[in-house]
C-alpha cells in the first residue's frame, strides 16, 4: 500500500514571507544564505505585523519499498489578523513525485512530476502548474499543464503549440501534442520547417477567435528521421512527419453539430535522400621530428583533391491543407514536390493547389 516516510513543517507569527517559492524541496546539506530573514529554500522572511501563517509537509511512498513511486507533498496557508478577524491570503498546495528512484537517490529518478496549486483569496485567482518529465532512455520527453481562473479570465492548457507534451523514442521517432481551453490562448502555429521548405510560403487564414473563449483548441504532430545511414561508399537518409492544429468553436455560420465547428491546418512531408560518400585525391606529408612520431617521422598536412558527399536521388513532397467540419466537410490546401537527380543536374519542382467540398468559414 502506501507509506509515510516523513513528516515536517513550520510556523511564523507576525512575518510574511517574500520571494518564489521553488519547484523543489532544499536538501539536507542546503545552507540559507547570511542575510536576515533568508532560509535555504531562497524565500525570505521579513516583519510584518498581524500577519501569520504554517506549512505541513509529508514524505509518503509506495511500501514496502518506495523505490516505485516517492513523494514530497507540502500545505501551506498565509493568514491576516485584522480587527475584523482572521481572514486567509492564500492556500498552497505543492508536491513533487519521483518514479523508479530510492528515496536516497532521487537524482537517478526515471520519471519526475512537480505540483504547485495556489488560491490567492483577496484577488480570487487560482493558478496551477503540473510539470512531468520522462528520462527512461530510450525513451525521453515530458510537458507541462497550467490551469487559471479568475475574475477576468481562465484558461486550461496542457501543452500549447510552442510548447507541446512531447514523447520521444531514441532519436528517430518524436511525438507532441496540446489542449487548451478558455480565454487568452496563444495563436494557432504556423506550418513546420520541414513544409514550407518544400512548398514555400503559403497562405493560410487563421481564426483569431478562438482567444475569446468560445471553444478549445487542440493539436498533435509525429515525425520519423533515420538520420544519415552509410553502407561503404553509400549512404541514404529518411524523414517524414506530420499531424494537424484545430479549433473547435460554438458558431452560427456554419451547421455543424449543435453550431460546433472544427477548423484548422493538416499536413505532411516525406524527404529521401541516397549518394555517395566520395574522397579522391592524396594526402601530402611533413616531416613531424622523432619526438612527435618514432616510427615514420611523418604527419599528415594537406589534402589534395575533393571529399564530401554527392546526392544520386533526392526528393521530397509535402501536403498543407486548411480544414473545417462537419457538416459541411472541406479540405482546402497545397499539395507539392521537389526531385534532384546526380548532384542537381536534372531538378525541379511542381505544386498544385485542389478543393474538395463545400467551403464553410467562421
Amino acid at each position: 500500500g502506501v507509506g509515510f516516510y516523513g513528516l515536517g513543517g513550520g510556523f511564523w507569527w507576525n512575518m510574511r514571507r517574500e520571494g518564489v517559492a521553488p519547484t523543489a524541496a532544499p536538501t539536507a546539506s542546503a545552507v540559507a544564505p547570511h542575510a536576515a530573514g533568508a532560509t535555504a529554500s531562497g524565500l525570505r522572511f521579513v516583519p510584518s505585523e498581524g500577519a501569520f501563517g504554517f506549512k505541513a509537509m509529508v514524505t509518503i511512498g509506495t511500501h514496502p519499498s518506495p523505490a516505485s513511486f516517492n513523494a514530497d507533498v507540502a500545505l501551506e496557508c498565509e493568514l491576516q489578523n485584522t480587527s475584523g478577524g482572521v481572514t486567509i491570503g492564500s492556500i498552497r498546495l505543492q508536491g513533487n513525485g519521483y518514479m523508479m528512484a530510492e528515496l536516497t537517490a532521487r537524482q537517478k529518478a526515471r520519471v519526475t512530476m512537480y505540483a504547485d496549486i495556489l488560491y490567492d483569496f483577496p484577488r480570487s485567482t487560482m493558478h496551477g502548474v503540473f510539470n512531468v518529465s520522462i528520462n527512461a532512455a530510450p525513451v525521453s520527453g515530458g510537458g507541462q499543464a497550467v490551469i487559471h481562473a479568475e475574475p477576468a479570465t481562465w484558461y486550461i492548457k496542457v501543452g500549447e503549440p510552442g510548447k507541446r507534451i512531447q514523447v520521444s523514442l531514441a532519436d528517430w521517432l518524436r511525438t507532441g501534442g496540446y489542449l487548451m481551453l478558455g480565454r487568452d490562448l496563444p495563436p494557432p502555429p504556423p506550418p513546420p520547417a520541414e513544409v514550407t521548405r518544400i512548398l514555400g510560403l503559403v497562405s493560410l487564414s487563421r481564426d483569431m477567435r478562438i482567444t475569446a473563449g468560445d471553444g478549445f483548441a487542440f493539436g498533435a504532430s509525429l515525425s520519423i528521421s533515420t538520420g544519415r545511414q552509410r553502407y561503404a561508399i553509400f549512404y541514404g537518409e529518411f524523414s517524414a512527419g506530420g499531424g494537424f492544429d484545430m479549433a473547435m468553436m460554438r458558431q452560427y455560420r456554419c451547421a455543424g453539430i449543435n453550431n460546433w465547428y472544427a477548423q484548422g491546418q493538416l499536413y505532411a512531408y516525406v524527404q529521401g535522400s541516397v549518394g555517395l560518400d566520395i574522397s579522391i585525391g592524396f594526402w601530402l606529408y611533413k616531416p613531424c621530428g622523432p619526438w612527435y612520431c618514432r616510427i615514420c617521422r611523418w604527419c599528415q598536412w594537406k589534402f589534395i583533391g575533393f571529399r564530401g558527399s554527392f546526392e544520386i536521388l533526392g526528393i521530397s513532397a509535402a501536403a498543407l491543407l486548411n480544414a473545417g467540419g462537419p457538416n459541411p466537410l472541406w479540405v482546402q490546401g497545397t499539395v507539392g514536390g521537389r526531385y534532384s537527380i546526380l548532384g542537381g543536374l536534372v531538378s525541379g519542382h511542381c505544386s498544385f493547389n485542389f478543393t474538395k467540398g463545400t467551403v464553410c468559414r467562421l
